[in-house]
């Protein structure tokens, strides 16, 4: 009798055993990933100060300036991209895109597209998020909502 309940026991720790194994590496996946969205996240934002600082310093109409603009506009794209494949933060992602989907911003958008000369289909996911450069009003989306999100 006491080996079945030793054997019972010794059974039933190597499976308790097993199990906190699968879910320490189940929880590491997930911390891993989660920490790379924010590091990526965190690049981004990084990145944007940088290009940002250029557009302070140098004055608008200059070459420099128009060049920051283009680098600006890049970005947006690439982070479009990256949200996209669920490489940012949703969290980050979702405050940014408000921000660059926000009606206020809408002119500015369309003026720096104007500024560096792109041509559809030259930043396509801004141009989607935009919407149609000729209506003058645009409702603020979320990014669930985001036609640019939608042609996934």
């Amino acid at each position: 009798m006491t080996d079945t309940v030793w054997s019972f026991a010794s059974g039933t720790i190597q499976v308790l055993v097993a199990l906190v194994a699968v879910g320490t590496f189940v929880f590491y996946v997930v911390y891993e990933r989660r920490a790379r969205k924010t590091q990526l996240s965190a690049m981004y934002l990084q990145r944007y100060w940088e290009i940002s600082d250029g557009l302070l310093t140098d004055p608008k109409g200059e070459q420099a300036h128009t060049h920051h603009v283009h680098r600006l506009l890049i970005l947006t794209e690439d982070e479009f991209d990256a949200a996209r494949s669920g490489l940012l933060d949703p969290n980050y992602w979702e405050k940014w895109h408000g921000w660059i989907a926000h009606p206020s911003q809408r002119e500015t958008r369309f003026h720096n597209l104007g500024l560096v000369h792109a041509k559809p289909p030259d930043f396509e996911h801004l141009r989607e998020c935009l919407g149609d450069p000729e209506l003058k009003i645009s409702s603020a989306h979320t990014w669930k909502q985001c036609p640019a999100r939608q042609t996934i």
